[in-house]
């Protein structure tokens, strides 16, 4: 009993740990919950068999209730970093040509800017962001 009690409270704990590094997963989470389970049927003196087939049908379980509770929408997340930037819109600071990238400030940040069609566009211009391509937005009038 002893020893596969300790067996269970070191998956116990090396699951909870590694559910730390990968928080929202679950996976580690349902393992440990499983092995709790195992646990104590391991204390009450249950060979390890049943003890395996309770902590995978409770981790199997617990995996589908924690995903159930926590509905995770990737879709609905905010953009960060140059994603940002996409769909904004700024004003030319620099005359945008043909040939030489103008400059545009957005939330107080300037950066090289380039129009779409390579089209001339005159500083005091409002434009929207498209694309964010090195360190040159793409814009559009």
């Amino acid at each position: 009993m002893t020893n596969t009690l300790f067996f269970w409270a070191t998956i116990i704990i090396t699951a909870l740990l590694i559910e730390t590094g990968a928080p929202g997963l679950f996976y580690f989470l349902s393992l440990a919950i499983g092995s709790a389970v195992a646990a104590c049927l391991s204390y009450y003196g249950f060979d390890l068999v049943t003890q395996s087939a309770w902590c995978f049908a409770i981790s199997c379980a617990m995996l589908l209730v924690l995903r159930y509770l926590v509905k995770y929408d990737s879709s609905k997340e905010l953009p960060t970093n140059t994603h940002a930037l996409i769909g904004q819109k700024a004003r030319i600071l620099d005359a945008i040509t043909p040939d030489k990238a103008g400059t545009i400030k957005v939330y107080g940040d300037i950066w090289l800017a380039r129009e779409k069609h390579n089209n001339e566009v005159p500083s005091g211009y409002e434009v929207t962001i498209l694309d964010v391509q090195g360190c040159h937005v793409i814009v559009k009038k």
